[in-house]
């Protein structure tokens, strides 16, 4: 007898939880926080597990709470569809860009014990979306396609936002993502503090000078262009200096016609990326990738603020052109 209670102690505390009780939880999957006329608006997904012969299948259930702060929204989706509502297998939060705010996420921070789960700004009906999206997967599926596809879109945990927000070096942002009329597409990114909105252009030069990505794709005169191996450097030596160096291919164009195109996809990426690195200065936005070189060369931290804000800038992208990958 005393064997059997002391192997109930253990499992119990080993994080045991009978199949009675988790019966009784409502387990959420996604959720969707969004503001409108003075109420919030809380949609989760949960997950409800249906057996099938030999196998075990998800469904998934919409629930929509409203209520006048985040306190009262969040209490009233305590209890969901008669169970306790369980947040630890969450997957994914959609955050509408207007309260993307301090306030919400130190509430969210509170709220939940886990914070390892995807954060997305979203702008658009989200009863609709999660119609449309029923589960993380659903939604995930989407993400991972753009990502792959156009490089337009970085994912980040809240986690990684808190500790970005927290570093007053970092500058947190989210993926901005827009739902209207059924279609759902990447807008760029949300920037914290701030009411500027990076497009998904600059978002995708955002990913590069920050090493994130060394791939991506551009429509340019009519012809879908593909960049690859691009390397990234910056050099802070009276001016502040970026490097870029990849190669440039292409399936719809010869390789005669791409050489020549070249000289003029090479200006045009320096010339966006100015505008994108100018617009981030004029807005006092942090940008890790440069201030870290500026930083070795100073060792001050507002020495380094000075040169971000002031120092003239110049870029040279340089690409080689794939003779295997071109026509």
């Amino acid at each position: 007898m005393k064997k059997i209670i002391v192997l109930l102690i253990l499992l119990l505390f080993c994080g045991f939880t009978p199949y009675t009780e988790l019966n009784d939880l409502a387990i959420v999957d996604m959720i969707g926080l969004e503001k409108k006329e003075n109420q919030y608006l809380l949609s989760l997904t949960t997950t409800i597990p249906k057996k099938e012969e030999n196998k075990t299948s998800n469904q998934y259930k919409i629930s929509i709470f409203k209520g006048k702060s985040l306190g009262e929204v969040f209490l009233k989706a305590k209890r969901c569809d008669n169970k306790t509502t369980y947040y630890d297998h969450l997957k994914v939060l959609l955050l509408d860009p207007k309260i993307f705010n301090q306030k919400t996420l130190s509430y969210l921070k509170k709220e939940f014990t886990q914070i390892n789960y995807l954060v997305f700004a979203v702008d658009g009906d989200f009863s609709s979306l999660f119609k449309e999206y029923q589960s993380s997967n659903d939604f995930l599926e989407f993400v991972e396609k753009e990502k792959e596809e156009k490089k337009n879109i970085t994912t980040l945990t809240f986690e990684d936002m808190l500790a970005r927000d927290f570093d007053e070096e970092e500058t947190a942002y989210l993926p901005l993502l827009s739902y209207q009329k059924k279609n759902l597409v990447v807008k760029g990114l949300k920037v914290l503090k701030s009411d500027l909105t990076l497009t998904s252009e600059d978002a995708k030069y955002n990913a590069l000078l920050n090493k994130q990505i060394t791939t991506y794709h551009k429509h340019y005169e009519n012809y879908e262009l593909e960049f690859k191996n691009l390397m990234v450097s910056t050099i802070y030596q009276n001016q502040i200096k970026i490097k870029i160096n990849g190669t440039l291919s292409s399936s719809d164009t010869t390789e005669k016609k791409l050489k020549r195109l070249k000289p003029k996809v090479e200006k045009e990426i320096e010339k966006d990326i100015f505008s994108f690195y100018q617009k981030l200065r004029s807005n006092k936005i942090d940008t890790t990738f440069l201030k870290n070189t500026i930083y070795l060369k100073k060792r001050n931290k507002e020495k380094t603020n000075e040169v971000y804000q002031n120092a003239p800038l110049k870029i040279n992208v340089t690409l080689g052109v794939d003779h295997n990958e071109t026509k």
